[in-house]
C-alpha cells in the first residue's frame, strides 16, 4: 500500500468474541463490521485491501483491514472508541504514517498510545518491527 500526500494509512485488525459454529459465520459477521466501520469512521470509502490471517481456524480468525484517510488517529481515537462499544472482539488500530497505536474493547482502551501514553516510543518502534516483519499481511511502502 502506497503512500498518497496528505493521506494517513491505517491498519486495522477486527478479532470476534463468542460462540461460532463456523467460519463462515464469522466472516460474515466481520464483513458486517468492515461495513459500519467504513460508514461511521471513514466517511463510506471503500477499504483498500481486506485481508483474513488465520483464515482456517475458528479460535484465531481476524481480519485485516486497510484504509486511507485524511485524520489521523489522535483526531479520529474516540470515534473507535465508540465503535468498539458495541463490537464484540478486539480492534487494534495502527496509523502507520503518524506512527500511532491504540486497541480497543468493549468501549474501553486495551493497549496502546492513549491508554499508556508512557510507552509511547515502545510502540512507534513495534509499529516499524510489524511492517519490517511482515506482522501485517500486506507491507506499506
Amino acid at each position: 500500500m502506497e503512500k498518497l500526500d496528505g493521506k494517513s494509512r491505517f491498519v486495522i485488525e477486527l478479532k470476534l468474541y463468542g460462540d461460532y459454529s463456523s467460519i463462515e459465520e464469522i466472516k460474515k459477521e466481520l464483513e458486517i463490521q468492515v461495513e459500519e466501520l467504513q460508514y461511521r469512521i471513514f466517511d463510506a470509502e471503500e477499504p483498500n485491501h481486506v485481508i483474513y490471517k488465520n483464515e482456517n481456524e475458528i479460535e484465531e480468525i481476524s481480519l485485516f483491514v486497510y484504509f486511507y484517510s485524511d485524520s489521523d488517529l489522535e483526531w479520529i481515537n474516540q470515534d473507535f472508541l465508540e465503535f468498539s462499544e458495541n463490537f464484540n472482539g478486539l480492534i487494534l488500530v495502527t496509523d502507520f504514517d503518524n506512527l500511532l497505536y491504540q486497541a480497543y474493547e468493549c468501549g474501553e482502551y486495551e493497549t496502546g498510545m492513549f491508554s499508556q501514553p508512557e510507552e509511547k516510543i515502545s510502540y512507534e518502534n513495534g509499529i516499524k518491527r510489524e511492517n519490517d516483519n511482515e506482522g501485517f499481511p500486506l507491507m506499506l511502502k
